[in-house]
C-alpha cells in the first residue's frame, strides 16, 4: 500500500549575529547573556514566536574570526502566525539584538533574501 503525504512550502527567517561588540573592544557576549535576553524578548511580545539557534563562526580569511549565534523562526504549522507577523517579531527582535549587543550590523535572512540592520552608533 502506498503512503500519501502532504507538503507545504514555509517561511524561515534567520538572523546572523556575531558575539564582538562593536563599541567595546575585547567584550565578548555569552551565548547564554544573547539567548537569555531574547527569551525576555519572547515573554514581552504579544504571542510567542518559536526559534531555533545554533552557534556558528563567520570567518574571513586567516585574519579574521568571530563567533556568532544563528536564530532562525519558522511558520510551525501546528501554530496560529503568520509570515507577516514573524517577519515583524524578527525585525524588531534584529534591532534590539543589535543595540543590546552593540552590534555594527546583523543580518537578517528569509527565503533566501538577505537584509543588513546596521546600527544608529557606527
Amino acid at each position: 500500500m502506498m503512503k500519501s503525504y502532504v507538503t507545504r512550502t514555509t517561511f524561515t527567517s534567520t538572523i546572523f549575529m556575531g558575539l564582538e561588540s562593536s563599541r567595546h573592544e575585547c567584550r565578548i557576549f555569552t551565548k547564554s547573556e544573547v539567548v537569555d535576553y531574547i527569551r525576555r524578548v519572547q515573554d514581552a511580545y504579544e504571542f510567542i514566536v518559536p526559534l531555533r539557534y545554533s552557534e556558528t563562526t563567520f570567518i574571513s580569511g586567516e585574519a579574521y574570526s568571530e563567533s556568532g549565534l544563528e536564530i532562525t523562526a519558522i511558520d510551525y504549522p501546528k501554530l496560529d502566525i503568520t509570515p507577516m507577523q514573524i517577519r515583524a517579531f524578527m525585525s524588531m527582535l534584529t534591532e534590539k539584538l543589535v543595540d543590546r549587543f552593540e552590534q555594527k550590523t546583523i543580518c537578517m535572512q528569509e527565503n533566501g533574501n538577505t537584509r543588513m540592520v546596521r546600527s544608529k552608533h557606527d
